[in-house]
């Protein structure tokens, strides 16, 4: 018998664990919402009783519940377990709880905002070896991490997910591998060509022109071809591989688009982390 699909979600709260779900079901999961460590047992009781109807199961547990679940269903064969983490940066977590105007548990027992968010994070970093997989949900859309999901959860071979983003804002959180482009002359310090964007032929055109830049490409796609193939051989399903300048505007931007335009040994994505930030690109 095929083994049963169960997959484990956990995070920050505030970090979008609703919206994942609600992806996973539209993906053939049956879910469940913060079922509690404790019936852990008894629903996979249930699974392996009515196995027909409950081949894939999506479930979110606490993260205070995380490591106990895990090690509660790596331990029967029966099941292919995926643990995914959900985080989100600080300010980010912030101005959600702003627009929701949700309270966070703990709030009820006294803490202040920050005092729930600071444990948040320190139960989510205890928990972080645990998870299979972790996706910073910071700066994605639905539909970005439907994409993400779905990379994670289907069935043909790793995805590579090519992601330009600016080092002044911060590394990327759920990043594998992570490049400096910064050594590539930057498109940024000529006055035409610092309202574009590394899709805009003109940025294009300036940074091919620099001997680096194409140096830089093929350290890049060997490092991309090295990464594929480790996912491949140890069955991972995704690779955040990200690439970054100062800004996340015009070099990274570039690089990145380049690597998924001519990556062709297997699935890949491409994410512009600081689109919104600096206005949609040209495309």
């Amino acid at each position: 018998m095929d083994k049963l699909k169960i997959v484990l979600l956990s995070g920050l709260l505030g970090a979008g664990k609703t919206t994942a779900l609600l992806s996973l079901e539209e993906q053939g999961y049956r879910t469940i919402m913060d079922l509690p460590g404790e019936l852990l047992p008894s629903l996979l009781l249930l699974i392996l009783n009515h196995p027909q109807v409950y081949s894939k199961m999506a479930v979110s547990v606490p993260i205070v519940d995380l490591r106990k679940a895990v090690d509660i269903v790596s331990k029967d064969s029966r099941f292919e377990l995926l643990a995914i983490g959900l985080t989100a940066g600080r300010e980010e977590l912030r101005r959600r709880y702003r627009l929701t105007r949700h309270t966070h548990p703990l709030e009820a027992k006294g803490l202040s905002k920050e005092e729930c968010l600071d444990r948040d994070q320190a139960a989510f970093e205890a928990c972080r070896p645990s998870f299979d997989y972790v996706i910073d949900t910071s700066f994605l859309s639905n539909v970005e991490l439907k994409d993400r999901l779905s990379a994670l959860v289907g069935e043909k071979g790793p995805t590579i997910l090519f992601e330009s983003f600016g080092f002044q804002y911060g590394l990327p959180l759920d990043a594998d591998v992570v490049l400096d482009a910064r050594m590539v002359k930057n498109p940024y310090w000529v006055e035409e060509l610092r309202p574009l964007s590394g899709l805009d032929q003109a940025v294009r055109s300036y940074i091919e022109e620099d001997p680096l830049s194409s140096e830089f490409m093929k350290m890049a796609e060997e490092a991309a071809h090295l990464s594929y193939q480790s996912a491949l051989r140890d069955g991972r399903r995704l690779v955040v591989f990200a690439v970054g300048c100062s800004g996340g505007q015009h070099r990274s931007v570039y690089f990145a688009s380049r690597l998924h335009e001519c990556f062709k040994e297997g699935k890949s994505l491409l994410f512009h982390r600081e689109e919104k930030r600096h206005g949609h690109y040209g495309r």
